[in-house]
């Protein structure tokens, strides 16, 4: 990590210096770099981790059912859906919901259709204010920002305004408006301006109207409240920083037609790095996760 402490001051540097190319920092700001080569990097590398590794990253998210409202919009950054009921209290799944065919008498049960989740049948009277829990596999598409002194937190230390201006010169970035854009993203809050601790949490609901990001578990080390710096970046970035770094680099370079062989080296060490995340993920739960117990895409009929 660099001396912000920051993964997204980490990707700018590496970036950079790969290429070895002092017009390079002349050329692009670090708006322009982050938005337009390190942001769909990252998306493309998350993709590759997710549909290889053996134990993907796994997030969930709850929808609240209302009567006779099919459509619920969803994140963003959901990737792909495997699996959808209701979860108790002491996290049983009491009700798991199957998609079935669309040709089926009574209606597939749920779809994707655009940036909304479609019940069909449509839940009725009975149905009203019950949750239901969407189990995903993020794909990474939101904006990662990062703000030197514009995060406010409230007295619960669980809600976080964000910086919706990002003005000040060490601001980096852009805010994310659509609507639930950074569930299931981590919010990295610093302590205070110059300080090296850092806590990270998920967040778990993003009013974009207001620009506040409710995590779920309250930040314990966080004294002041006001002028907080933070970043916004994906679940388990660090472990992907070189990778993404490359990534971008070698998009880059492409662009400024680096050599033939400053160009091989980078795609060399990209393939090593997606390896080697891929090797994380695919270990960090040995014992159990590694399939599905049942009869999915991902596992094999019994």
């Amino acid at each position: 990590m660099n001396a912000n402490n920051s993964i997204i001051h980490f990707l700018l540097d590496k970036t950079r210096a790969y290429l070895d190319e002092p017009t390079t920092n002349a050329k692009y700001d670090n708006d322009f770099l982050l938005s337009n080569y390190i942001t769909p990097a990252m998306v493309n590398v998350v993709s590759r981790v997710n549909l290889s590794a053996a134990n993907p990253i796994l997030l969930s998210y709850d929808i609240t059912l209302v009567t006779d409202q099919a459509r619920y919009v969803i994140p963003p950054n959901v990737g792909e859906i495997y699996r959808l009921g209701e979860e108790t209290d002491q996290g049983y799944i009491s009700m798991d919901l199957t998609p079935k065919n669309e040709f089926h008498p009574i209606g597939p049960g749920w779809s994707i259709d655009g940036n909304t989740i479609k019940f069909r049948p449509v839940p009725q009277g009975g149905e009203a204010g019950e949750t239901r829990t969407i189990f995903y596999i993020p794909n990474g598409d939101f904006y990662m920002h990062y703000s030197d002194n514009g995060a406010v937190l409230d007295s619960t230390k669980k809600i976080v305004t964000l910086d919706n201006a990002l003005s000040d010169d060490a601001d980096i970035g852009y805010l994310d408006k659509r609507a639930r854009a950074y569930e299931g993203a981590v919010i990295r809050l610093y302590k205070e301006s110059g300080s090296s601790l850092v806590e990270e949490r998920v967040i778990r609901s993003y009013d974009h109207t207001n620009y506040k990001a409710t995590v779920d578990t309250a930040f314990t080390n966080i004294s002041n409240t006001s002028g907080l710096r933070y970043e916004i970046v994906p679940k388990g970035l660090t472990s992907m920083a070189q990778a993404i770094s490359l990534a971008a680099a070698m998009d880059l370079g492409a662009g400024r037609n680096i050599q033939a062989k400053q160009m091989g080296y980078l795609t060399t060490q990209y393939k090593s790095a997606v390896k080697t995340v891929i090797d994380n993920h695919s270990n960090m739960q040995a014992r159990t996760g590694k399939f599905f117990d049942g009869n999915t895409i991902d596992s094999k009929s019994r």
